[in-house]
């Protein structure tokens, strides 16, 4: 049975998210409303929630397989980082963390997320879409 800071790595990674699919559709479709208005700032908290998450998440993993903790002066570094590649970035850091003690976890987490990767980007653009198409957003500017 694999542990539950495995569970707790994905849940951490899977908060980063990214606003691309939706904004991609508020440009193409020149939308207007307020889910436009509420898109920006809603992707700023969500990207706060989900750093902060990660990192105590991180930090309990590192402290649990190596007896470690993740350095404070990495979170500025995270708030930094491009949007879009977020949740990437928190995969290469959880499979850092995991590759001295925990080699095969890491195998899992690596092709875990790749899929998910792949699968959320198709999703999320057609979502995004029909949720901008229910809000009668499109073509409204």
């Amino acid at each position: 049975m694999p542990p539950l800071y495995l569970a707790l790595a994905f849940g951490g990674i899977a908060l980063a998210t990214a606003p691309a699919p939706a904004l991609s559709i508020v440009q193409e479709f020149h939308t207007k409303g307020p889910v436009t208005r509420a898109l920006l700032p809603m992707a700023v908290l969500d990207d706060i929630v989900a750093i902060v998450v990660f990192f105590t998440v991180n930090s309990f993993i590192a402290k649990t397989v190596s007896g470690g903790a993740v350095p404070l002066y990495m979170i500025p570094v995270m708030i930094l980082l491009p949007h879009s590649g977020v949740s990437l970035v928190f995969t290469g850091i959880v499979c850092s963390v995991l590759t001295g003690p925990e080699p095969d976890l890491t195998v899992i987490v690596k092709g875990t997320i790749a899929a998910a990767a792949v699968i959320n980007e198709i999703i999320a653009v057609l979502a995004a879409k029909k949720g901008f198409e229910l809000a009668g957003e499109i073509n409204a500017a």
